[in-house]
């Protein structure tokens, strides 16, 4: 499928619809860590529930062609060169693509 190719109106609804819906609890995440008020295990499970969600979005994007940022949270800029090779981003894309 090319980019400028149309899609059917289900896809296309469908794509808003799990964007809407992943944004919608990723924002409920990130206010919950912003509020501060978790402790120990519901702190872990949010950061890790926030962690999946950037890692869904990221994926639903690159399926429908969209243009794709990469998070924060996923980016491997803050850790030293050594660390780039185990880059989150460079698995998800050979997980998705990979020939199988």
């Amino acid at each position: 499928m090319s980019l400028y190719e149309q899609r059917s109106r289900r896809v296309m609804v469908r794509y808003k619809y799990d964007k809407i819906n992943i944004q919608t609890k990723l924002d409920k995440c990130k206010f919950m860590l912003g509020i501060g008020d978790l402790h120990d295990v519901f702190y872990m499970k949010t950061v890790l529930k926030k962690k999946a969600l950037q890692k869904q979005a990221f994926v639903l994007e690159m399926e429908h062609e969209q243009e794709v940022y990469i998070p924060d949270d996923l980016s491997c800029e803050m850790y030293p060169k050594s660390f780039r090779y185990y880059d989150p981003i460079i698995q998800i894309t050979n997980q998705l693509f990979s020939v199988k």
